[in-house]
């Protein structure tokens, strides 16, 4: 089927906008006008496909690459998944590109951010509308490139850059497997386009073979989508401004991971074995990470161990068979989670961009707009009705139930948490004592706008699933269950964190509940322990290896061109007439030379 606007244009539009700003010297008001307006003009354009007739859409420009049997186009893919996913991106990320025309005014890599910002957009979009495995490979390494540079865009504190580069490695190791398993599947079916890989897989159900294309292809979503045990790098990447923090957080990276196992969804219906994994990996980052979020002190990365978490539910999701009701979590997931960390960008802001919550309270007289924003966002993030969070997640603890009340129970457990830990920011932020006073710089009129928008699709998004969602009988008690728990997180927060916060002081002096809360808040000890395995070993080797004797020649050259270097310097004193005298002699020494040759 034909549309008036070819698909090609969704990651061209802000590709342009990246070339534009990185190309010409610009006005801060034509690099506003340019990043968001790129971005704008994609999310039309997908508006379009979304509201087309729910057909698929096969689109080729021509061939990127051929070599022997491997032929790889550029070619593009749209159907519900991708429409949902273009949905996110590009609305989600045009509201966050209208935010920080205002909150990062000022800032002296104003266009940078946005350049780096339009071409993550751009390999996201790609990304989601590859129709093969290579291309999608391309937008896949896109993010990654572009979440090193936004992570580390205030590069001058050396902090920022260890934060970019630790996600940028971490996520290699993903990169890595991911890159095998494509290259398993091609040699065992001699293709990498999506829909034609899918169809011949069925002759090859339960073979070794696809097991282990099947964990290469999770360790690679692992990576992205910073789940256990490759969580380590999203609480690190903080250190972007808070627009990069909504951006990778809600619609763009790590959203990929999910999207790949959705898109490869019937891959893992034939080796139950490793999709069972994939719900047990969900449903442990759920936990572990919802712990973490629990007692953190800085308001940030309280938010983005809450990502981690979230995301597991969708990979619980994905593991139980409801890749629809993942995908819909993870648009629900999109709009509040967007709303809680640009909330968080107007409360730092205010405070002089302070990020810990011991210096925070009673926020809420003073910044009464965001009090509510974040509050709304905080009830979808606690799946509580009739916010968006509670149908999409409901919708993945229906079909838990149904496959493993084990895996249903690990669902409960992060509701608990996710209630608790959400309710506790709410608290922590906007009750209690004013202890410091927000005389910092105030929400502009486009930030308030941004933040009302997101507040409305987190409280009515869930109306709208964007997939059809399977029907699961679950018995009504067990219906009730996951915004029961969600209830009680929200009482048993308003009991330890407002009614009676001495109970936790007293707590806290326990030796168990002590040791409990660093090794939560250090993120169950992941850091140290990779520290110890990996790069201790790593140093002591480089350590080793400089006084390696293979080097040694090197090492007598580099030393002689120092001394050559060091015997010619006097020779470069600025005074022509010997300049003159050496150019007279050499003359004259290559003109004997050549006489009496």
């Amino acid at each position: 089927m034909s549309w008036p606007l070819p698909l090609w244009f969704i990651p061209a539009l802000p590709l342009a906008g990246f070339l534009l700003l990185s190309l010409l010297p610009l006005s801060s008001r034509a690099i506003a006008w340019i990043g968001t307006g790129s971005v704008g003009l994609a999310a039309l354009v997908s508006l379009s496909e979304i509201l087309a007739p729910a057909v698929v859409i096969h689109q080729s420009l021509d061939t990127w690459m051929s070599a022997a049997s491997l032929t790889i186009p550029f070619g593009f893919y749209c159907d519900g998944l991708t429409r949902t996913m273009l949905g996110v991106i590009t609305g989600v990320g045009f509201l966050i590109h209208l935010y920080s025309t205002a909150y990062m005014a000022g800032d002296e890599g104003y266009r940078r951010f946005f350049a780096a910002m339009n071409l993550f957009v751009a390999a996201m979009t790609v990304l989601v509308l590859a129709d093969n495995l290579v291309f999608l490979y391309l937008g896949w390494e896109g993010v990654g490139l572009c979440s090193f540079l936004l992570i580390g865009h205030w590069y001058r504190d050396p902090a920022n850059g260890r934060a970019a580069r630790k996600a940028f490695i971490v996520t290699r190791v993903g990169d890595t497997a991911l890159v095998l398993g494509l290259f398993l599947l091609f040699d065992r079916l001699g293709s990498l386009d999506i829909q034609t890989l899918l169809a011949g897989l069925e002759p090859h159900t339960g073979s070794s073979w696809l097991k282990v294309a099947g964990l290469l292809l999770l360790g690679g979503a692992l990576g992205k989508s910073a789940q256990f045990p490759l969580q380590v790098w999203l609480p690190d990447a903080m250190a972007g401004p808070t627009p990069v923090s909504a951006l990778i957080h809600a619609a763009t990276m790590v959203t990929a991971g999910v999207y790949l196992l959705a898109r490869l969804h019937p891959l893992y219906d034939l080796v139950p074995d490793i999709r069972l994994l994939v719900a047990v990996v969900g449903g442990v980052t759920l936990l572990l990470a919802g712990c973490s979020a629990l007692v953190q002190s800085d308001l940030k990365r309280a938010l983005a161990w809450s990502t981690i978490s979230q995301i597991g539910y969708m990979f619980l999701g994905l593991g139980v068979g409801a890749w629809q009701a993942s995908v819909f979590h993870l648009m629900t997931h999109a709009f509040f989670k967007a709303l809680l960390f640009l909330s968080a960008g107007v409360v730092i802001m205010a405070l002089h961009h302070q990020q810990d919550l011991e210096a925070m309270g009673g926020l809420r007289r003073r910044l009464p707009g965001v009090f509510w924003c974040f509050l709304i966002g905080v009830t979808a993030l606690a799946a509580l009705p009739p916010a968006a969070g509670f149908f999409s997640k409901e919708a993945i603890l229906d079909r838990a139930y149904e496959v493993s009340p084990g895996l249903w129970l690990l669902g409960i457990g992060g509701a608990l948490l996710t209630s608790l830990y959400g309710f506790r920011l709410v608290l922590r932020v906007f009750f209690g004592p004013e202890k410091t006073y927000p005389d910092g710089q105030r929400p502009s009129g486009v930030m308030m706008m941004v933040l009302v928008l997101l507040s409305g699709l987190s409280l009515v998004g869930g109306l709208f699933p964007p997939l059809a969602l399977a029907e699961v009988s679950t018995p009504r008690m067990i219906s009730l269950a996951g915004p029961g728990v969600s209830l009680l997180g929200l009482g048993v927060a308003g009991w330890l964190w407002y009614l009676r916060p001495q109970i936790l002081h007293g707590w806290r002096r326990w030796p168990l509940m002590a040791v409990l809360n660093r090794f939560w808040l250090d993120g169950w000890g992941f850091d140290s322990l990779y520290h110890g395995l990996f790069v201790q070993p790593y140093q002591t080797l480089s350590r080793i290896n400089r006084a390696d004797f293979l080097n040694l020649p090197f090492d007598g050259l580099v030393g002689f061109n120092r001394t050559l270097h060091a015997a010619l310097l006097p020779t470069q004193n600025g005074r022509l007439r010997w300049y003159a005298t050496g150019m007279g002699l050499g003359v004259a020494v290559l003109i004997a030379w050549g006489l009496c040759a």
